[in-house]
Parts: C-alpha cells; sequence; structure tokens
C-alpha cells in the first residue's frame, strides 16, 4: 500500500513472502521508482510480519497507524 501524499509506503510480509525475496525486492523496486525525487528525503516504508502471532500483528498495525496519522497531521494534505 502506498500514501503518495505522505510518502508513505506499508508492506505486508506473510509466510510465503520469506520465500519470495527476489520479488519482494522487485515489488519495492517499482514502489520506490514511482516516487518523485523530491518524496525521497522522506520516503517511508512500514513493514508489518503476517507471520507473528495476531496480538503482534494487532502491535504493528497500531505502530503502523500511529506513524500514518503522525505524519498526516504535520502535512497538509490536498
Amino acid at each position: 500500500m502506498y500514501f503518495p501524499q505522505l510518502h508513505i509506503g506499508v508492506e505486508v510480509d506473510e509466510a510465503h513472502d520469506k520465500q519470495q525475496v527476489a520479488a519482494d525486492e522487485l515489488r519495492m523496486d517499482d514502489i520506490i521508482a514511482s516516487v518523485n525525487e523530491e518524496a525521497m528525503d522522506d520516503f517511508l516504508c512500514l513493514r508489518v510480519d503476517a507471520t507473528q502471532s495476531i496480538e503482534a500483528i494487532e502491535q504493528q498495525i497500531t505502530e503502523v497507524v500511529a506513524v500514518i496519522q503522525e505524519r498526516a497531521a504535520n502535512k497538509e494534505l490536498s
């Protein structure tokens, strides 16, 4: 998932992703290529490891949402 106004990407890593490292790297390259140069300075990729317990996943999501909310609160969104 990518939030272009916030320059934040969110990647959910599932069990099969651990076997597709090269494909994941290509996908991340595609995301980075789509980000314009001025956004690269503050581009942030947040990850959620979906192979963890439900409680750990919930905690990771809470942390990701907090970062997104903080960045949104500090940017003028149009």
